[in-house]
């Protein structure tokens, strides 16, 4: 089971109420389960709040993606043929992809895992941006990061 971040639990906590007390939200993010050390969880609470009014008030700018997110360029558009031609996979073919799907399925823990990243994945709106995305994910995670 994955375990949730200090941040994302502290924005779920002050998302209900803005205006709550550090205490406060401290005590219902320990009610959701959050297992991280109370100074994490505290320093998760205060970026948190901060970025949050920001973003209320407006003064929250948008960084620019950094540059390997820049570099990486769309495929070639391809053409629609005048008769869509749907192939069925032989069962050559399919076996590896389903050798491959048992493998996924295996390292994340189950099928419902599998099936939370495949939506993942769509709502990125293909595996390129899902991999930008974790490639961002993993460079605030690190534990080279400092946090």
């Amino acid at each position: 089971m994955s375990v949730i971040s200090a941040f994302a639990v502290a924005k779920l906590v002050l998302l209900e109420d803005l205006s709550m007390d550090a205490e406060e939200a401290l005590r219902r993010a320990r009610t959701l389960g959050a297992e991280h050390p109370d100074s994490e969880l505290r320093h998760a609470i205060r970026c948190t709040r901060g970025m949050l009014k920001a973003q209320a008030d407006g003064r929250w700018e948008s960084r620019p993606a950094p540059s390997a997110a820049r570099s990486i360029r769309k495929p070639p558009a391809k053409t629609p043929s005048s008769s869509p031609v749907v192939e069925q996979p032989s069962s050559s073919a399919m076996f590896p992809n389903l050798t491959r799907v048992d493998a996924v399925v295996s390292a994340c823990g189950g099928v419902e895992n599998v099936r939370d990243l495949a939506e993942a994945i769509r709502a990125c709106g293909s595996v390129d941006a899902f991999l930008q995305h974790l490639d961002l994910v993993a460079g605030i995670r690190s534990p080279d990061n400092g946090q």
